[in-house]
């Protein structure tokens, strides 16, 4: 994988700011790769379930929003981040070096009653929030992108 992501064409139909989606394809390639070296972690993550709608918040520190992928996949919410931090100055050597984690992934399964059609997505200081909306009988879940604001 390049250095810079590639995305898919910039056509905006939500207000606010556009950030365009990621290929999937590759981003899951390089997790595959990542996931062999033994580089992927899985960030911490809080979920609260109400009546109406189910919560997930994860932490997700020096990420933007640019670097995320979330999709669902039947019942199945997957957050993919594909971190690029900043050179390393050559300058001084590390007592300790722990910002080497360029993917997270994690897999959270979501009740049969949620329409992932209707999933809202924020990315505000380092915590990512998804709000999931439930419905009263089961949905039938398709391959649904998230865009985040």
């Amino acid at each position: 994988m390049k250095n810079s992501i590639s995305t898919q064409p910039c056509h905006s139909i939500y207000p606010g700011q556009f950030v365009p989606l990621h290929n999937e394809v590759e981003i899951k390639e390089e997790l595959k790769r990542s996931f062999a070296e033994s580089s992927v972690t899985q960030p911490p993550v809080n979920l609260t379930e109400s009546e109406h709608s189910v919560k997930v918040e994860i932490a997700l520190p020096g990420v933007t929003r640019e670097e995320l992928l979330i999709y669902t996949d039947k019942n199945i919410l997957s957050v993919c981040v594909a971190h690029h931090p900043a050179a390393i100055p050559e300058q001084g050597t590390f007592k300790l070096h722990e910002f080497t984690n360029n993917y997270f992934y994690r897999h959270i399964a979501l009740p049969a009653n949620v329409d992932a059609e209707f999933i809202s997505a924020e990315y505000k200081s380092g915590i990512l929030s998804l709000h999931v909306p439930k419905t009263k009988e089961p949905v039938k879940q398709q391959h649904t992108r998230i865009a985040v604001y």
